[in-house]
């Protein structure tokens, strides 16, 4: 598996270099203007801030939606579709490579993303970090449901968006529904049950008094749908399998 993720990782090393080039400038940028403005003058400002934070929020995600579409386009709708399934490789190889990939990649850009808005002058503890791993998670979980409708794409030739929309609805829903009646919150280091939080399958996090509690149910919620995604993406492929 590590010589198939080494390869993966070059055939896309453009991409991937392009992409973090440019948050690196844009990090080296931020270092430059503080030098000659000055932090203080980005704190003193709320709109700037934000409009940073925003900006910076929105290129993360989009880069990272890029990659998971391109990532996992090549090896369904390019030349290189028929080599990589004919490599003496398994199915549960080539999703655990494909998911190495994208975990790399999020990581990787992450930890520039993070380094920037800590430059910036955001604080960077638990509850950022705490979101930075849900992010992953749904990250990963968006890639193997993409990954399931580009399959099903290539070798049925049924192109539906649709689709993909509807299985992601069927993901969430149950999210929502469990966590509006019952959520696990961590609060002073306890598991406390609250209602009412339905809105956790995106933001995992309550505001109370004391600040935000980390909701934990959404968490495991996309644990278990990531590793039952996995098996359901492998028994599709192998059942399915075409390059005719």
């Amino acid at each position: 598996m590590r010589n198939f993720i080494k390869y993966d990782l070059k055939t896309n090393k453009t991409y991937i270099f392009t992409i973090l080039l440019i948050q690196l400038i844009i990090m080296l940028s931020i270092i430059l203007v503080k030098s000659f403005v000055g932090l203080s003058f980005f704190l003193s400002n709320r709109l700037i801030t934000d409009i940073l934070f925003i900006s910076s929020i929105i290129f993360f995600v989009g880069v990272n939606l890029i990659f998971v579409i391109n990532f996992l386009y090549k090896d369904y709708f390019t030349q290189r579709a028929r080599l990589t399934f004919s490599l003496p490789i398994t199915t549960s190889t080539f999703l655990l490579a494909k998911l190495c990939g994208l975990v790399a990649f999020y990581l990787i850009s992450g930890l520039i993303f993070t380094m920037s808005l800590y430059l910036l002058g955001y604080n960077i503890g638990g509850d950022f970090i705490y979101y930075m791993v849900f992010g992953l998670l749904v990250d990963v979980l968006l890639g193997q449901v993409l990954n399931l409708n580009m399959a099903r794409t290539r070798f049925t030739g049924r192109v539906s968006w649709i689709f993909m929309i509807i299985n992601l609805t069927l993901i969430i829903i149950p999210s929502i529904i469990i966590t509006r009646f019952s959520a696990l919150v961590l609060v002073n280091g306890r598991l406390v049950r609250y209602p009412g939080m339905g809105l956790a399958f995106i933001f995992p996090f309550a505001i109370g008094e004391g600040g935000l509690y980390k909701i934990i149910t959404p968490l495991v919620y996309y644990v278990l749908v990531n590793v039952i995604l996995f098996f359901v993406n492998k028994r599709y492929i192998d059942q399915k399998l075409d390059l005719s």
